[in-house]
C-alpha cells in the first residue's frame, strides 16, 4: 500500500485496502474492515472504478453482516445493485 501511494497508483492502493480490510475481518475486527473499505470506496470514486467501488460497499456489507446490523448490511448490498445495474446499462448504450 505504501508503494502504491508513494507512486500515485490509487488503483492498487484501493486494492491493498481492502485486502487488508480481509484480512482484519478474518481478525473479527469488523470496524476496521469498514474504515479501510470506506477509504478504498472514497480512492475508487475519485478514479471512476466502479468494480473497486462494488468491492467495498460488498466487502462493508458483509462487515455489517458479522455484526449482526443486518439492516445496514442490506442497505450497501442495494446500493452493490444499483452500482451493477448502472454500470451494465452504460456498458449497453455503449454497444449500440
Amino acid at each position: 500500500m505504501t508503494i502504491a501511494r508513494e507512486f500515485g497508483e490509487r488503483e492498487g492502493e484501493g486494492v491493498a485496502l481492502s485486502n487488508l480490510g480481509l484480512a482484519y475481518s478474518n481478525l473479527g475486527n469488523q470496524q476496521m474492515t469498514i474504515s479501510l473499505n470506506e477509504q478504498r470506496l472514497e480512492i475508487s470514486c475519485e478514479i471512476g472504478d466502479q468494480h473497486g467501488s462494488s468491492v467495498a460497499l460488498s466487502n462493508m456489507g458483509n462487515a455489517y453482516c458479522q455484526l449482526g446490523d443486518f439492516v445496514r448490511a442490506i442497505e450497501f448490498y442495494k446500493k452493490v445493485s444499483k452500482l451493477t445495474v448502472s454500470s451494465v446499462i452504460a456498458k449497453v448504450k455503449e454497444n449500440n
